[in-house]
């Protein structure tokens, strides 16, 4: 075979295993194109994925809050059916009307804190039946005359942002300043809660204060109870009525140590100890709150005491 020939068939199969080489890079870089097409297809895919279980989530969210609220507004009937019930017995009128709560069930939830302070709550502590009448009582029965109090704020006289009434026998004098009327006396349900109160806890209170809340805009900020730092009043018994709402606790030496209640229809809340001396508490704001809330606060009257001592005196 000549020598021109053989180089005529070395060129041709260079030339072929050339053009092979071409195709194959032309058909990599085609297959790298679709993999990083491939690649943002996935991502996209993954973003709407993930957007498609946030919003089902979301709708969940929203379908659980439309049961909820369906169920809430049910019970409300009910419960609306049965004060209507005890309405039409006339039972604030009859001195044989027990107000009876079965203190064998009621089961305090203890919360030591720090700086020897203590807190006990129980979220059940009346029947939803008992609560709505008291509610009811509270709010329409009476005709309780809500004063809407004044304090002095930089030298200026301001609205507390909340209504107050307060019950005690009709001599004692007003428990703190805030309050101008004279007490209304016990009422027969309102007697009966504390009583049993005062068979709960082992202690004796002098007056209920009462805190009407219209809506979430009406609130108390951070305070601590000043006649119940001493010892023998530091004894303070909340039960709440009504629309459920937040209650803070602030630790005096640490601002960021809280400790947060959902304070609801029926509940009680009890501080002692040293709770009022080295704690705040707040109910904040709520402005999404439409609703109402009765707050009853059982209390020693350090007025009471020094009235007492001054009659025993003479």
């Amino acid at each position: 075979m000549s020598t021109s020939s053989t180089n005529t068939k070395v060129n041709k199969n260079y030339n072929q295993n050339f053009k092979k080489d071409l195709k194959r890079k032309e058909i990599e870089e085609v297959v790298k194109e679709e993999e990083e097409v491939l690649k943002v297809e996935k991502k996209k895919l993954k973003t709407k994925i993930s957007k498609d279980k946030k919003k089902e989530k979301e709708v969940e969210k929203i379908e659980k809050k439309e049961e909820k609220k369906e169920e809430e507004e049910e019970e409300e009937e009910e419960v609306e059916e049965v004060v209507k019930e005890i309405i039409k017995k006339d039972v604030n009128n009859n001195e044989e009307f027990k107000f009876i709560i079965n203190l064998n069930n009621i089961i305090l939830k203890e919360t030591l804190l720090k700086d020897n302070a203590r807190v006990r709550f129980c979220s059940r502590f009346l029947t939803s039946e008992l609560s709505t009448y008291l509610y009811q009582h509270l709010r329409e029965d009476l005709g309780l005359n809500y004063e809407h109090s004044k304090i002095k704020m930089y030298g200026k006289e301001i609205f507390i942002p909340r209504l107050q009434s307060w019950m005690s026998s009709p001599t004692d004098n007003p428990p703190s300043l805030f309050q101008k009327q004279p007490a209304r006396e016990w009422s027969v349900p309102m007697l009966h809660l504390k009583h049993q109160l005062e068979s709960l806890l082992g202690q004796t209170f002098d007056y209920v204060l009462i805190n009407y809340y219209r809506d979430g805009n009406d609130y108390i900020g951070y305070h601590s109870d000043g006649e119940a730092k001493k010892e023998a009043f530091n004894v303070i018994a909340s039960v709440s009525l009504g629309t459920t709402r937040r209650f803070i606790l602030r630790n005096n030496k640490d601002n960021k140590e809280k400790v947060e209640y959902s304070l609801n229809n029926g509940s009680l809340l009890v501080m002692d100890r040293d709770t009022q001396s080295t704690w705040k508490h707040q109910v904040p704001k709520q402005p999404k709150v439409l609703t109402p809330r009765i707050n009853l606060t059982f209390r020693k009257n350090n007025n009471v005491v020094v009235a007492k001592k001054k009659k025993l005196n003479n």
